[in-house]
């Protein structure tokens, strides 16, 4: 069993991807889901909140241009819906993976751990 999780950049919200990157939208018709609307929502954190169980840390970069931070903060409002144990970070001038943060980064994830494994 999971006992904690860290996402960096993660996407929790496929329709909304779409909505902020047509060519990503067309990549994922043409290529991986189709058009179905409930696939984009299976794959969506968003839509299912409570099915969630280990504590999460969320990192994302405000300079993120690949998966915009809207991704972190509705989910986010979601897990408050849900008295989930999560904790938000957004990293001002991070980027996609947090690369040009990568130090404080990994402390987050290291004390993330540290804090939620026996």
């Amino acid at each position: 069993p999971i006992k904690a999780a860290a996402v960096v950049g993660g996407i929790s919200d496929m329709l909304l991807v779409c909505k902020n990157r047509p060519r990503m939208k067309k990549m994922l018709e043409n290529e991986l889901i189709g058009t179905d609307r409930e696939e984009y929502l299976k794959r969506s954190a968003v839509c299912w909140p409570g099915k969630l169980t280990a504590p999460l840390l969320i990192m994302h970069g405000s300079e993120d241009w690949r998966s915009d931070v809207a991704q972190a903060t509705v989910l986010a409002a979601k897990l408050d819906t849900q008295d989930y144990d999560y904790r938000l970070e957004v990293i001002d001038g991070g980027d996609h993976g947090l690369n040009t943060k990568r130090a404080q980064r990994n402390k987050l994830i290291f004390d993330w751990f540290s804090e939620h494994l026996d």
